[in-house]
C-alpha cells in the first residue's frame, strides 16, 4: 500500500469569481489628490475590465487607501444598481478620495 499517491485524472472545474478587486503598492508616496485619483482610475479600469470579461456586475464598491504610516482608510458603498461601468465606479472612488485626502 502506497500512501499519498493517486494516479487518477485531475478534473479542474473553473468557478466564477465571487468578487473582483485589485490593489497596488507604489514605488513612492503620492503627494497630491490628483496623483491618487490617477492611480484609482487605472485600478478602476482594470477591475471593470475583469468584471465585464467575467460577465459580472458590482453591487458594492470598496476603496482602501493606506498612508505612509500604514494606516488604512477604507470605505465601501452598496450601489443602487449593479454595474460594470468604469465611469460609475470611478465616480464613487473619486468622492471617497476627496473626503479622505
Amino acid at each position: 500500500m502506497q500512501i499519498g499517491i493517486d494516479n487518477s485524472e485531475v478534473i479542474f472545474k473553473p468557478e466564477r469569481p465571487k468578487s473582483i478587486g485589485n490593489s497596488v503598492t507604489l514605488p513612492r508616496d503620492l503627494r497630491t489628490k490628483e496623483e491618487i485619483e490617477d492611480v484609482a482610475l487605472s485600478i478602476t479600469e482594470q477591475v471593470c475590465y475583469r468584471l465585464r470579461k467575467n460577465d459580472l456586475l458590482a453591487n458594492v464598491v470598496n476603496v482602501q487607501l493606506r498612508t505612509k504610516d500604514f494606516v488604512d482608510i477604507s470605505h465601501q458603498k452598496k450601489l443602487n444598481t449593479a454595474v460594470s461601468n468604469t465611469k460609475v465606479i470611478y465616480r464613487y472612488s473619486k468622492r471617497t478620495i476627496k473626503r479622505n485626502v
